[in-house]
């Protein structure tokens, strides 16, 4: 493999890399004190960890251990001053990720490890959290370590070695040093007196005041040098696959055969250096690539907010509107994050969020034309039922003629329950709902097949079959559903008892999707119009229909 090819990959690799870190930075972790400031840093590390698998590395088992002991032995030696150690066993090729491997009480948090035909690669990563700076304890950070940090004020990284100099680094192990021989003389006596005490020194480092990682002029710097170091290290392990060059030359060999069939060897006409370099690319980066854009930041942004904001919370509607059906979607909107609004887009980072219910709604999407609609809004209707605009049906008069009274609320007329109708069955006010073969959505009244006896004192233009009463267009509802739902999909909070406690993510699906579950009942229309009220409630909603989506639980 020339030095050229070399050169462009590692360019390309670079690339690559800083995009991979950069994604770290939609990730904020918030501070706070104690048990918090730990179950927060649980989270990113988890969150770190999840990234780095998606870039091939296979996350080793606490029981898998025992495998590779001598080669984290013999890392655990070496780890200080180099980043790999010869594969004298010659140990299967793989790339794996182990966390916390030398115990939850030693460094680092992350090892990653590609093991290659004759060498081991190595790089630990440590994962740290705090308000402007990390908490260090009895450990100051290492030379070529790399260094994941979320403060208040966001995410960075960094190098070891970026955040401490020989001499400082001198000086702090001399005075870890002394302690440590001093504890040991101080013991040795407790022991010859057959004391009941001994003593367990503990210190840590610290930053000096004004130190803010994320606020200083070497920032940038710090993080340019572990996009190098980490696309140093992806790199090694490209070079050093003899399995990877023969594969490479193995179809480099093909492309030729077939230029010698095809179109003949012509010496003026070669592949050019450039050609030669992308099909390496192909082969040992496009993976990488493609696995790092299918990991999705916004979904863990949202784990986040639901994790900090509404997992276990108490829900507290006292400043919500107590007669508004909806007031805890409003609650829970404000606490991720959401502001009130009927855009026709997914609300939070391309998801559409839903609470969990017996019947999720999809959307409350107005009919494109009703029976009652004003002159020259009902023109389709009027078309399909042979009216024309002198034929007027108020709102008030649709929902009496349509719906039905409840007996409940004072005999107030509504739109909704027994009276409104399926897909492609009758019901017993005449009412059908069916899809056109271009995907309108239409319900028709048929007075012959109306059982009810007010029947007789209706107009004489409602006194036939097949009438237009409500009409949802394609072009309407196909941007309503694919720009909500067809983006990343969604995700549905659920409780137990009385607590959101999950959070569920769904595929996108789009509106033929939409029409299929109508047609199979998965999808119903359940109107909630009523007489007094201006609102429509012409709501889509669904039970089964979410959980047979849903792909992912946390």
């Amino acid at each position: 493999m020339s030095s050229s090819s070399n050169t462009s990959i590692e360019k390309y690799m670079k690339q690559e890399i800083f995009k991979f870190l950069e994604e770290f930075k939609v990730f904020v972790c918030p501070t706070g004190d104690g048990e918090n400031t730990q179950k927060n840093a649980k989270v990113f590390e988890e969150f770190v960890k999840k990234r780095f698998i998606s870039l091939g590395y296979v996350e080793l088992p606490l029981e898998g251990k025992d495998k590779y002991k001598k080669i984290l032995t013999t890392i655990r030696k070496n780890y200080i001053d180099c980043n790999s150690i010869s594969n004298e066993d010659k140990t299967e090729c793989v790339k794996l990720l182990i966390q916390q491997p030398y115990g939850s009480q030693a460094p680092p948090d992350l090892l990653l490890i590609d093991i290659t035909t004759d060498r081991i690669y190595f790089q630990p990563i440590e994962i740290k959290t705090g308000k402007k700076v990390a908490t260090w304890n009895n450990n100051y950070p290492k030379h070529d370590w790399i260094y994941i940090f979320s403060g208040k004020d966001g995410v960075t990284y960094f190098r070891g070695q970026s955040l401490i100099n020989d001499e400082e680094k001198q000086i702090l192990e001399e005075h870890k040093m002394a302690r440590k021989k001093l504890n040991e003389e101080h013991n040795k006596r407790l022991r010859e007196i057959n004391a009941r005490w001994k003593l367990v020194d503990y210190f840590k480092f610290e930053h000096s005041a004004g130190v803010n990682y994320m606020n200083d002029n070497e920032c940038s710097k710090r993080e340019t040098e572990v996009s190098d170091i980490l696309s140093r290290f992806t790199n090694f392990s490209i070079q050093n696959d003899t399995k990877t060059i023969y594969n490479y030359e193995k179809e480099k060999k093909e492309i030729e055969e077939v230029k010698d069939i095809e179109i003949g060897t012509d010496e003026d006409d070669t592949d050019t250096e450039d050609d030669d370099t992308q099909s390496i690319i192909n082969y040992n980066i496009n993976d990488i690539s493609q696995k790092v854009s299918e990991i999705d930041i916004d979904k863990q942004q949202i784990i986040t907010l639901f994790n900090n904001n509404v997992k276990g919370v108490e829900i507290c509607l006292d400043d919500q509107n107590i007669n508004h059906c909806g007031k805890e979607g409003h609650w829970l909107e404000t606490k991720m994050g959401i502001k009130h609004n009927a855009n026709n887009e997914p609300d939070i980072n391309g998801y559409e969020m839903k609470k969990s219910s017996d019947k999720t709604t999809l959307g409350d999407f107005s009919a494109s034309e009703y029976a009652f609609s004003k002159k020259n809004k009902r023109n389709i209707i009027n078309l399909l039922n042979n009216w024309t605009d002198e034929i007027k049906l108020s709102r008030s008069e649709f929902i009496r003629t349509f719906g039905n009274p409840n007996l409940n609320k004072n005999n107030r007329y509504s739109w909704s329950g027994s009276c409104v109708p399926k897909y492609n069955n009758w019901n017993s006010n005449g009412q059908i709902l069916k899809i056109t073969e271009n995907n309108d959505i239409i319900i028709y009244y048929s007075f012959s097949n109306d059982t009810r006896s007010i029947k007789v004192d209706f107009p004489t233009f409602l006194k036939n079959d097949d009438i237009v009463i409500a009409l949802w267009k394609f072009e309407k509802m196909k941007p309503h559903i694919d720009n909500k739902f067809n983006k990343k999909g969604f995700f549905i909070c659920k409780k137990i008892a009385d607590k959101y406690e999950k959070i569920c993510f769904g595929k996108a699906f789009t509106f033929e999707y939409f029409i299929e579950c109508i047609k199979n009942k998965k999808i119903i229309f359940d109107s909630g119009m009523y007489d007094g009220n201006s609102r429509n409630y012409s709501q889509f909603r669904g039970s089964c229909f979410w959980n047979e989506l849903i792909i992912e639980e946390y």
